[in-house]
């Protein structure tokens, strides 16, 4: 073994070392043993989330939002010109016709 891993062997080993064992208990008679009456449940009960997990938000940056920018008002130009054409085509074939 390398002095890297053993390094991080002693460091997993530090972290088990603080975190209290649990104790799972499957015996019936002792669970049947156990109190539950000071147990106090919610009041109402809240719906759980279905679907996929949101994603947090990530706020853009500066840069690429500048850029998005300029790129939307691009397409929006593009489009503008495209719909003037199209109505001046529609207004000569109605003028012809």
């Amino acid at each position: 073994m390398s002095a890297k891993a053993d390094n991080s062997q002693d460091k997993a080993e530090a972290r088990v070392a603080g975190v209290a064992p649990v104790s799972q208990t499957t015996d019936a008679e002792a669970l049947a043993a156990i109190d539950t009456s000071g147990y106090v449940l919610p009041a109402v009960k809240v719906p759980g989330r279905r679907g996929r997990k949101p994603k947090e938000f990530t706020p853009e940056n500066d840069e690429v939002a500048a850029l998005n920018a300029v790129e939307r008002a691009e397409l929006k130009a593009v489009d503008k010109a495209k719909a003037k054409d199209r109505k001046a085509k529609e207004k000569a074939l109605l003028k012809d016709a």
